[in-house]
């Protein structure tokens, strides 16, 4: 009897555990999406070191550089709005559109 129950609080523990941990990795990559903006920006009005001391004057993070498109992600910081980020950058002289990070799936 005490191996049986033993066993069932053993398996509890173990599901409990792996059930907790999933759910902290889909908030946590729930969060970085939402935290993340594209930046797009015309290389003849604004240079990317320009665009690159915005961002950090900002307290963003650049986390991907997008070389033929001429853009950026952007991981705006925990006290700010994801919403008062896209203003920001859209209100750089330079950049041509801000949009929110998102995922696509392909099928």
């Amino acid at each position: 009897m005490r191996k049986l129950l033993f066993t069932l609080i053993a398996i509890s523990f173990i599901s409990c555990t792996q059930t907790q941990k999933a759910l902290y990795q889909q908030e946590e990559t729930y969060t970085q999406e939402e935290r993340t903006l594209i930046v797009f920006y015309d290389e003849n009005e604004i240079s990317l070191p320009k665009l690159k001391r915005k961002v950090k004057s900002y307290g963003a993070e650049i986390i991907y550089e997008y070389k033929e498109m001429k853009g950026i992600a952007v991981r705006i910081s925990r006290g700010k709005s994801i919403e008062q980020g896209r203003k920001y950058f859209e209100s750089i002289k330079g950049v041509t559109n801000v949009m929110k990070d998102s995922k696509v799936e392909l099928h």
